[in-house]
């Protein structure tokens, strides 16, 4: 399972679809049958943390959605960032 988190909250989790780089340092994550926790406070816009396993992806933001809503279920959902991942 993918853990997508926001400041040190946890708010929902995924399956790893796909990780694809992008330009000199971003990647694209697409992670199906995601759902987010509800009554869980956080910015429905992101930024997020996703955490495939050892590797942590800070500033993410969904592409094919604009907001995440608590206690809402996605087929797939899709995230970018400009950042390297972190290790640990």
């Amino acid at each position: 399972m993918v853990q997508i988190s926001q400041g040190d909250r946890d708010i929902g989790w995924g399956r790893l679809g796909t990780l694809t780089p992008k330009g000199e340092s971003g990647t694209e994550i697409t992670l199906y049958d995601v759902q987010i926790a509800e009554g869980v406070q956080f910015e429905v816009g992101g930024p997020f943390r996703v955490a495939v396993e050892d590797k942590r992806f800070e500033q993410c933001r969904p592409v094919n959605f604009r907001n995440l809503r608590p206690g809402s279920d996605y087929e797939r959902v899709i995230f970018e960032t400009d950042r390297k991942p972190r290790l640990g």
